[in-house]
């Protein structure tokens, strides 16, 4: 019988002269082999528009043997399971609006103010494009904000509320809320047939440019009848069972630090459910309160206006490393 399995020794005994191999799947014990060839690609991407201290973050040197900064020490336990990056920042004159290029590194030329954006595809829903088509949600966006965009350059809306989050990913509908979720998306593909043929009527009569205009919106309808095509699966599959307490109602805005991991632990879960594999998160943005930690008295968003003043600063890094 044959097996894709290798022994290591007996591939050794027959090479001629020793070299470094790269680590093959098949030189791998059978279950990690699988394992790592099953495991679904996943993006989380968090967003903070008040940022962090750099000096506070980035490690002065670079490589493995780094001395990690002060925040990255809580991280310590996982060095070598991640990697920093750094100059990479998007430096806008735009100031605050600068946050919607946050993942999308559109050019500045294009961030003129809230009411001049023209935006590109952010990275998440890029990888939506990608793999969003074998989840129940293509993507998340959560937490508020304008992180998230598709690739015509629209903003796509995030959920502000952890509970409406929580209900969608984790809440079964009644009955009667499933069939009517199912109605509407039967009608959709209704509505889409009926669309479909005039289009086809249409052809015939129009002019080679009229007809490129055209195929460009058939090919809308297609990926409209795809999504109603998902939805419809979706909406007749269960959803996972988790052991989290249900989310019922928003945080007290003061708490930034419960705040965040509410919604990691939901991105967490989002992802360990499969229920997507493509999250855009944005946190503090109820960031003008007092934060609940023990010598603060700033709001988060005065801290971070510091102007260098040294108290500003300290009690902003303690805010910073608390959510961490």
């Amino acid at each position: 019988m044959f097996s894709s399995h290798l022994d290591r020794r007996a591939f050794l005994r027959a090479s001629g002269i020793a070299v470094a191999l790269p680590l093959l799947d098949s030189l791998l014990p059978a279950a990690e082999a699988r394992k790592a060839t099953t495991r679904p690609p996943r993006l989380l991407l968090v967003g903070r528009p008040l940022g962090f201290i750099a000096e506070n973050f980035f490690p002065e040197k670079a490589g493995r043997d780094y001395e990690p900064s002060r925040y990255l020490k809580l991280l310590e336990p996982m060095r070598g399971h991640f990697t920093v990056f750094s100059g990479m920042s998007h430096r806008y004159a735009a100031g605050h609006y600068a946050s919607v290029g946050i993942m999308t590194g559109v050019s500045s030329e294009w961030m003129r103010g809230v009411n001049d954006i023209k935006n590109g595809i952010s990275l998440d829903q890029e990888v939506a494009s990608q793999v969003g088509n074998q989840t129940r949600f293509a993507s998340l966006v959560m937490g508020g904000g304008d992180q998230a965009w598709n690739r015509r350059g629209v903003r796509i809306p995030s959920e502000q509320h952890a509970y409406n989050v929580f209900k969608q990913l984790f809440i079964a509908g009644t009955p009667k809320e499933q069939q009517r979720e199912l109605q509407r998306i039967r009608d959709g593909q209704s509505i889409l047939d009926e669309l479909r043929d005039q289009i086809k009527t249409l052809n015939g009569q129009a002019s080679y440019d009229d007809r490129q205009r055209l195929d460009l919106y058939l090919t809308s309808l297609r990926e409209a009848e795809q999504h109603l095509q998902q939805d419809e699966h979706w909406c007749m599959t269960a959803k996972p069972k988790v052991e989290m307490k249900p989310v019922t109602s928003d945080l007290s805005p003061t708490d930034l630090v419960a705040r965040s991991r509410q919604w990691l632990d939901l991105a967490h879960l989002a992802l360990q459910t499969d229920s997507t594999r493509a999250i855009s998160l944005m946190l503090s943005l109820s960031s003008n309160a007092h934060p609940e930690i023990d010598g603060v008295t700033l709001g988060h968003h005065d801290a971070s206006h510091h102007g260098q003043d040294p108290d500003k600063l300290r009690q902003l890094a303690m805010v910073e490393e608390a959510e961490l």
